[in-house]
């Protein structure tokens, strides 16, 4: 249900939100709600955000989904807008062309057909970089690419006695060194130690001014959050 369809109902404007919280509804997002006792899934979120924004349609990892894809990372709702639309709140937002014949309802919500979702997956996939070292960098790399970040990646940086070690991504006019550490970090005692002596010399680079590390689930569970923190570290490296 929407805010302003409880509204419609009878319920205050102001009160709406207080009256659907005590009767045990759950806030999907701002002026969406999911009735008592209903799981808050990912088909559901994207109903709300698509009843939100009629204009939106189910699209790319969202729609694998939706067409009983598993995939073998968290999904978020991600969406093709028919309208310009740049942003939704809680959700990825692409502009792409899309023709009334690649849409399609699957239990009620509007999504990409079958034959066009793998074919928005393949053109993401053809924007990773084969050097990355593993999936996360892949995605990481896409991650800042949407917000206009383009660091180099697998970058050389030359140690202070002269040995070149490689950052998974370097701001280089900045600084700023990017490390994605995936689920073998650490994983024995010889590999903490090696670890640890790479990151002291990564730390003593001339081109390197700071480094942040991520892992797997900072990349594919909180995307924002990392963003936002690359972005912080490139403001204070700013001169």
């Amino acid at each position: 249900m929407l805010t302003s369809q409880a509204v419609a109902a009878g319920l205050s404007r102001g009160g709406a939100a207080r009256s659907l919280r005590r009767a045990g509804w759950t806030r999907l997002h701002a002026g969406a709600w999911a009735e008592p006792g209903r799981e808050a899934d990912l088909r559901l979120r994207l109903r709300a955000l698509q009843l939100h924004h009629p204009e939106l349609v189910v699209s790319h990892s969202a729609a694998a989904v939706a067409h009983g894809v598993v995939l073998i990372r968290p999904c978020r709702p991600e969406f093709t807008s028919r309208a310009g639309r740049r942003r939704a709140a809680g959700a990825v937002v692409h502009r792409l062309p899309l023709a009334e014949a690649e849409v399609t309802v699957v239990s009620g919500i509007q999504v990409t057909t079958g034959v066009r979702t793998p074919a928005d997956l393949m053109r993401a996939l053809a924007l990773a970089d084969p050097a990355s070292g593993s999936p996360a960098e892949s995605q990481a790399r896409l991650e800042m690419g949407r917000e206009g970040l383009h660091p180099e990646s697998q970058a050389e940086a030359t140690t202070a006695r002269g040995r070149t070690v490689r950052l998974d991504f370097l701001f280089r006019a900045e600084g700023l060194g990017i490390e994605i550490e995936g689920f073998a970090w650490h994983g024995t005692r010889a590999a903490h130690q090696n670890d640890t002596m790479r990151f002291n010399e990564l730390a003593g680079c001339p081109e390197v001014r700071r480094v942040l590390r991520f892992t797997r689930d900072d990349v594919f569970c909180r995307p924002r959050l990392m963003i936002r923190t690359i972005r912080r570290a490139l403001d204070d490296l700013c001169p």
